[in-house]
């Protein structure tokens, strides 16, 4: 059977290099690419993500979606006399440009382009790149960035929902009775567990990456925040891991007569002629209980296993209930950190518009004093 094809998990563009040769001095661009199988690291260069984006234009037979950044910035757009070599904080801003454009790339509601025969062979890995490299191994020495550390948190958290997935699942079963296939849920889970622990703690020493290259201090508490909600999220998956649902029990025949056990167990309270005693009051007449077309087949013995069944079932509504409330509320402390990173993105981009419109002012200062 040939091996699961690779998701893709995250990508990103942390840095990029200038080289000298081949002739003339070109920038490479770092493209970081996290899979389900692997982590590795293409260096296009800037004629490659060019030669992609037409490429997807001839094979779609549309533009790609988002704005492509152009090779030259704007300011030797406008003055071309000042044509010279990119500056750092040119090359940053293209850099930036670039990752944003492939990310929308790879996130877009039309899943044409991301299926697209362009942009597989442009993301695919280089040969000779083993397909069972852990991405969290501890021999990787690939930076943290603040993109990198919130894209492995959501990966965290979707993570400890397929673990606490594993157990209910696992709890589910058993109550059917099926203890085989409790086992190997109970296995996945556990395993996931284990994964959740390990990268949750480089995620933690990511954190304190950030902090000494100078993140701004309100935003390492709430993404400390963020940390503590997963570290309370595991404390609870390893009770959940400890705690496993009860097993239905085949009730044991007592040696009460076989007629008055059977009464009992459909005694209605207040009937009387059961020797029970009216706990509460009554509108009318109690109805007297009657056998139905489930019960009737069944001797005492299975009247309770079918109570304990009716029991259980409804035990495990209650915690799929719960596990509802508990996504809703995962879903809305997501929502409130996306919102706060859709914050810092627009004050980002209000101090990117204030830039542009001075450079504007000072180009059409330059025009006039040239007209």
């Amino acid at each position: 059977m040939s091996p699961p094809t690779p998701t893709l998990q995250s990508l990103t563009i942390p840095s990029h290099t200038l080289r000298q040769t081949p002739s003339p001095p070109h920038i490479v661009y770092h493209l970081t690419i996290r899979t389900s199988h692997s982590t590795y690291t293409l260096t296009p260069r800037y004629s490659s993500f060019a030669a992609l984006h037409a490429a997807l234009t001839s094979e779609i037979g549309s533009p790609p979606p988002g704005v492509f950044p152009p090779k030259h910035p704007y300011r030797l757009l406008v003055n071309p006399f000042a044509r010279s070599a990119l500056s750092e904080s040119d090359a940053i801003e293209r850099r930036v440009a670039l990752e944003t454009w492939l990310r929308g790339l790879v996130m877009d509601r039309d899943r044409r382009w991301v299926a697209s025969r362009a942009l597989r062979d442009f993301l695919a890995a280089p040969s000779g790149l083993s397909s069972s490299s852990d991405p969290s191994s501890s021999s990787s020495t690939e930076p943290w960035t603040s993109t990198t550390w919130i894209t492995t948190q959501s990966e965290l958290v979707s993570l400890s929902r397929q673990t606490r997935a594993s157990f209910a699942k696992r709890d589910g079963l058993i109550v059917r009775g099926e203890s085989a296939a409790a086992y190997v849920a109970e296995k996945d889970g556990k395993k996931s567990l284990v994964e959740l622990v390990t990268r949750l703690g480089k995620l933690t020493s990511g954190l304190n990456d950030l902090a000494k290259e100078g993140m701004v201090q309100g935003e390492i508490g709430r993404r400390t925040e963020m940390v503590q909600r997963l570290q309370d999220e595991v404390e609870s998956l390893g009770v959940a891991a400890g705690t496993k649902a009860r097993a239905p029990n085949v009730a044991k025949e007592a040696y009460e007569p076989e007629g008055g056990r059977r009464a009992a167990l459909l005694a209605t309270p207040g009937a009387g002629g059961g020797g029970s005693k009216n706990v509460g009051r009554a509108l009318g007449a109690a109805a007297k209980a009657k056998e139905t077309a489930e019960t009737r087949a069944l001797d005492n013995g299975g009247l309770l296993q079918l109570q304990d069944e009716y029991v259980e079932q409804q035990d495990s509504k209650l915690e799929g209930l719960a596990a509802a409330l508990r996504r809703q509320r995962d879903l809305g402390l997501m929502i409130a950190d996306e919102l706060a990173v859709q914050d810092e993105l627009i004050t980002g981009l209000e101090g990117d518009v204030d830039r542009v419109g001075n450079r504007m002012k000072a180009a059409e200062k330059t025009m006039r004093r040239l007209g």
